[in-house]
C-alpha cells in the first residue's frame, strides 16, 4: 500500500511538473531600459483591438481582443476576447486586472514589444503564460498592421499551439478604440 501511494505521488508530481510552462525566453536588450516612445505614433486615451477583423465571432458579436499601450513603453495583451457590447470592458476595475506587464519600443514605424499572454494548449483547457516577442508595423495613430507574435518562442510553444492562437500568431491588425475608463492605467 505504501507502495502505490507513493508511486501515485511521484506520477502526480511528474505530471505537474510537466504542465508548467518551463524556461522562459530571455528579455531583449531594450526591456529593461526602453528608449522613450515616441509618443506622436500611438494613442494613448484608449486601446487597439482587432474588432476589424471578421474571423472572430462570439455569438453574433465582434469579439475584441485588446492591445493596451501607455506613454511610457508599458503595453499589455487581454487573455481572452470580449464581446464589443461587454460592459465590463469600459470599466476601471477591467483595466486595473491588466495593468501592463510588458515593454514595448518603437523604431522609425515598427513596434517591437516584450510581453507575457496566455497561449491555450490543445483546446484551451490549460492556459500557460509565456513572454513573447511581437512585432508590427504602424500605419498612423488609428491603425497597426501585421502584428503577430514573432520568433523565437519558448521551446514548450509547439506548432499545434500556433494553430490554436490565432489572435497571438497569425498577424494581424490593429484598430483603436477610445475609452475614457483607459486613465486608469496613467500613471
Amino acid at each position: 500500500m505504501f507502495t502505490s501511494r507513493y508511486l501515485t505521488s511521484i506520477i502526480i508530481v511528474f505530471s505537474l511538473v510537466s504542465c508548467f510552462p518551463g524556461k522562459q525566453l530571455d528579455p531583449p536588450a531594450y526591456y529593461k531600459n526602453p528608449a522613450s516612445a515616441d509618443t506622436t505614433k500611438l494613442r494613448f486615451d484608449g486601446f487597439y483591438t482587432t474588432i476589424s477583423d471578421t474571423s472572430y465571432k462570439l455569438e453574433n458579436y465582434t469579439a475584441i481582443l485588446p492591445v493596451f499601450f501607455t506613454v511610457n513603453n508599458k503595453m499589455s495583451v487581454s487573455h481572452g476576447g470580449h464581446i464589443k457590447t461587454d460592459s465590463s470592458l469600459f470599466s476601471c476595475a477591467y483595466y486595473k486586472k491588466y495593468l501592463p506587464k510588458g515593454v514595448y519600443i518603437i523604431e522609425g514605424n515598427k513596434i517591437s514589444a516584450f510581453v507575457p499572454v496566455a497561449v491555450a494548449k490543445g483546446e484551451g483547457a490549460w492556459y500557460p503564460i509565456y513572454r513573447l516577442h511581437f512585432s508590427g508595423t504602424i500605419i498612423n495613430k488609428e491603425f497597426i498592421t501585421n502584428f503577430r507574435a514573432v520568433p523565437p518562442f519558448p521551446k514548450k510553444v509547439k506548432k499545434r499551439d500556433i494553430n490554436w492562437n490565432p489572435g497571438i500568431f497569425k498577424e494581424h491588425d490593429l484598430k483603436f478604440v477610445r475609452a475614457d475608463s483607459i486613465k486608469c492605467l496613467t500613471p
